[in-house]
């Protein structure tokens, strides 16, 4: 059945670690549960835009051409941004995570904004997600099929994203603050080898 096929095409990607796994992984820590869903809303929101503007074809307007370049350094920025917030600010990002429970709507709003451009700018989606549809349209043509094919990847993205954040979340309990500042620092190290690499992939693929 198509869905499932999707669904495992989607258990596969869980395994492609990148900076919107440890944008999550980060945010859920600090945050809480309840934020990292947020954030999981956000990544999957970014990836249904980026399933429609694939199969319509509008993906060759946002990665192709001269604005390959401008998606590729908003990426850069934004992750080089979140790695040295989270390298410089350690104690910030793992203290005081028990006493702020209780959140600001502002809060969601930024997190869900973080999950969705953190996903959204990475040219690296647009790819994988053309590959799939190339696959799967090869299979089952741009019909109902195709459509049932998507939706099962989405699906087990949505919810391996969702396991993330309540497992990232339970461990701010278990871990010792120094411990999470720590993972803090290894996530911000991390988010600038993302930032960096694709920089360089961004101003050398430059005609």
């Amino acid at each position: 059945m198509p869905f499932f096929e999707g669904f495992g095409a989607g258990l596969l990607l869980t395994f492609i670690v990148g900076p919107v796994f440890f944008t999550l992984l980060a945010i859920s820590i600090r945050q809480g549960v309840a934020t990292g869903v947020w954030t999981v809303l956000g990544i999957f929101s970014s990836d249904v835009i980026c399933v429609l503007l694939c199969a319509y074809g509008a993906s060759e307007m946002l990665a192709g051409n001269g604005n390959s370049y401008y998606l590729g350094l908003l990426g850069s920025v934004l992750l080089l941004l979140f790695g040295f917030n989270y390298l410089l600010k350690p104690g910030n990002a793992a203290g005081k995570a028990s006493s702020e429970i209780i959140l600001q709507k502002g809060r969601y709003v930024t997190a869900f904004a973080k999950g969705f451009l953190v996903n959204f700018v990475n040219p690296v989606v647009f790819a994988i997600w053309l590959g799939i549809i190339g696959v799967a349209s090869g299979k089952y043509g741009f019909g109902s099929n195709l459509f049932l094919y998507l939706s099962g990847t989405l699906t087990c993205i949505l919810l391996t994203d969702l396991l993330k954040a309540v497992f990232a979340a339970k461990l701010s309990g278990i871990l010792h603050e120094r411990w999470l500042i720590r993972m803090f620092r290894f996530i911000g190290l991390l988010l600038l080898v993302f930032g960096i690499r694709l920089l360089y992939h961004t101003i050398m693929e430059l005609p």
